[in-house]
């Protein structure tokens, strides 16, 4: 279908191989966020009685990959994106405490942190100093009070998280509202070793 749809309609975006169908990536539609600034988005403000979900992507901040933090607001079907964070010189240090203004703002939000490499340390840095209540703790991949701090990321938990994403945006409940993240998923295909990536490294892959 895709092949047909690239042939014999033009159209050409993104890719056969991208993670969610070409075909839903042209109906996902960018807002104008309401509040912007230092890289942050915010596209809803916190409403009273509504729930919060929060990732975390952590880099070096030296300049090259992103850190990037998502608050989706779970209250509800559709989910909905309604604040994003990506910068890619923020120092590992800094970014513990940004993440706790930003849970707290967002009615002490749940957070998912990316334990691999620096990750580790921002998520004991959150829970241990910062002593923000809301980081979750996962086992063998999967949410569980006894766990590690955060998630490590495996191939496998890797392609959970990824079909997870593409059910919930090709059955219409999520919403994205950045358009950061939608350039994103034109881009995010299926790579060599088998697992999503960013065909286009000069946009990256950090908030997918």
């Amino acid at each position: 279908m895709a092949r047909v749809n690239q042939e014999l309609n033009c159209q050409f975006l993104g890719s056969a191989h991208t993670l969610v169908d070409s075909n839903k990536i042209q109906c996902l539609v960018a807002e104008n966020p309401v509040y912007e600034r230092n890289n942050l988005r915010v596209f809803e403000t916190p409403k009273d009685g509504h729930s919060y979900f929060m990732t975390v992507d952590v880099s070096r901040g030296r300049g090259l990959d992103y850190s990037a933090v998502i608050v989706f607001d779970v209250t509800a079907m559709p989910f909905k994106v309604v604040a994003t964070y990506k910068d890619n010189n923020v120092s590992p240090m800094e970014l513990p405490t940004l993440i706790y203004n930003l849970g707290m703002q967002y009615k002490e939000a749940l957070v998912m942190i990316e334990a691999n490499d620096l990750g580790e340390s921002v998520a004991n840095e959150l829970w241990w100093t910062l002593e923000y209540s809301g980081v979750l703790h996962t086992k063998d991949g999967k949410i569980g009070g006894s766990g590690i701090l955060g998630v490590k990321t495996t191939k496998g938990v890797k392609n959970r998280g990824c079909s997870k994403v593409k059910e919930l945006i090709e059955n219409d409940q999520l919403i994205v509202s950045d358009r950061r993240i939608i350039e994103e998923l034109e881009g995010y295909v299926l790579g060599k070793k088998g697992t999503y990536e960013a065909q286009n490294t000069k946009i990256n892959d950090d908030l997918c």
